[in-house]
């Protein structure tokens, strides 16, 4: 963990045997669940960094997330030994001081997906109604968290889907996949609404609270980096509107396929992950929140702008 402010490691959650996967925080930045290919997942609190428990799962984790209210998590277990990717919920209110670990509620499995076949993304829409679920073969379903029933499915990319974001309000989500494309999608009708393309495999997506901007990114494979030069690796994030699809900027920097992008909560800026080993922290200037149109929030976008401005005067004095 990481101050943003000064770039000072704050410090270290230490306990699993394998890669971390996933994880997701709490939205009162309280608790962490990670998900690792150790087989196991775990939850941490996340100002002292002690864990309060580990889960062994049925094969590696792939993915978590907390659902609203942070009361229950849902976990993505890979497929191990013929048995099939699933989902497990679980449920972290059941917690007492003789039951040491949260009640496993549901195993869920995307119906129609083959064996072998990974669940690459699981998350919950808005009041937990449903789970939104994204496979390896490009297909975004809609699970009842309790049922497990299909109740929508698409067949969303051509590939893998990488990644899967929603606005603020969990009315719209992008997805990012191996198909070089981006989508943009109503969440209640599981719709397509806007298509942004690429050269490249999308492996980061994310949708600006307060701007009608979204952000991509990506790049080749890691193992044809070392073959081709940063230019032609594409390792840019890429600015798009949201509603017209038009590209109109790019940030570089990495030198490695970007594999994770997130706006900051309040507009201000963007983070990025990448292969090449750095996690870069972006802040937006002045120009950036003074361009805008109807669509946007002009009030919290004139309110940056001066905040930018006025740092932007400290910095030169």
């Amino acid at each position: 963990m990481w101050f943003t402010d000064n770039g000072e490691r704050a410090g270290t959650f230490d306990g699993h045997n394998g890669t971390i996967w996933m994880l997701d925080v709490t939205r009162d930045s309280k608790k962490l669940v990670t998900a690792s290919a150790d087989m196991s997942c775990a939850v941490w609190d996340v100002e002292s960094g002690k864990r309060f428990f580990e889960i062994v799962l049925a094969g590696p984790g792939r993915y978590c997330s907390w659902a609203e209210g942070s009361e229950q998590f849902c976990v993505v277990v890979d497929p191990f030994r013929k048995k099939p990717s699933c989902i497990q919920i679980f449920d972290f209110a059941s917690l007492t001081e003789e039951n040491k670990e949260p009640l496993r509620r549901f195993d869920l499995s995307a119906s129609g997906l083959p064996t072998q076949k990974k669940i690459t993304i699981c998350k919950w829409t808005a009041l937990n109604k449903h789970l939104l679920v994204a496979d390896e073969l490009g297909m975004i379903r809609v699970l009842d968290p309790v049922s497990g029933e299909v109740t929508k499915a698409v067949q969303g990319h051509t590939g893998r889907v990488n990644e899967l974001r929603f606005n603020h309000e969990k009315t719209l989500f992008i997805t990012g996949a191996s198909d070089n494309l981006a989508k943009l999608w109503d969440a209640n009708e599981l719709t397509c609404l806007c298509t942004y393309e690429t050269e490249v495999p999308v492996n980061g997506v994310d949708i600006s609270p307060i701007k009608e901007h979204v952000v991509l990114g990506g790049g080749q494979d890691a193992m044809e980096v070392t073959t081709t030069s940063t230019k032609s690796g594409k390792f840019e994030a890429r600015f798009f509107h949201m509603v017209f699809a038009e590209e109109f900027g790019r940030v570089k920097g990495h030198f490695g396929p970007i594999n994770t992008l997130a706006f900051h909560p309040n507009g201000t800026g963007f983070a990025s992950g990448s292969e090449d080993g750095y996690i870069r922290l972006h802040k937006f200037d002045a120009d950036y929140f003074k361009y805008h149109n109807d669509l946007d929030n002009i009030d919290e976008l004139l309110k940056e702008a001066r905040l930018a401005d006025e740092e932007d005067k400290k910095t030169t004095a």
